[in-house]
C-alpha cells in the first residue's frame, strides 16, 4: 500500500500472504489509491481458455526453454525484463519435445528483438 503512487491501485490475487489487511487506512484515501480484488477466471472461463488454447486459436508467446537448474537464471532474466515472452523449464525433460502427445502448432517462439 505505502509504495503504490497516488491514484494508484493495489491489485490482491489470492491470500497467498494471509487475509489480514492491517495498514492505517489514510494512506488510502488521503493518496486516493484503491484496492482491488482480482483472481484468473470462474470455472466457464477457465473451461473456455483451456478449449481456446485445445484449438490453436490461443497460444502462448514462448521466449526460451530452460532445464531446471536454468531456473535462476530464468528469475534474473524476469527481474531485468529481459525476455520476450514466457520462459518454460523442462521438468523430467531432456528436449522441447518431450511430453508432447498431440500434433498441433503449439507456442510461438519470440525472436529477440522482435
Amino acid at each position: 500500500m505505502f509504495t503504490v503512487k497516488p491514484f494508484g491501485k493495489v491489485v490482491i490475487c489470492g491470500g497467498t500472504s494471509g487475509y489480514n489487511l492491517d495498514f492505517d487506512v489514510r494512506y488510502l484515501w488521503m493518496k486516493q489509491k484503491e484496492i482491488l480484488g482480482s483472481h484468473f477466471a470462474n470455472a466457464y472461463e477457465c473451461m473456455r481458455a483451456n478449449q481456446l488454447m485445445a484449438e490453436g486459436k490461443v497460444r502462448p508467446v514462448l521466449s526460451q526453454a530452460m532445464d531446471f537448474d536454468g531456473v535462476p537464471h530464468a528469475h534474473q532474466l524476469i527481474h531485468e525484463n529481459k525476455h520476450a515472452g514466457k520462459i518454460t523449464i523442462r521438468v523430467g525433460a531432456v528436449s522441447d519435445t518431450d511430453g508432447k502427445h498431440a500434433e498441433g502448432a503449439g507456442a510461438i517462439w519470440a525472436e529477440v528483438g522482435a
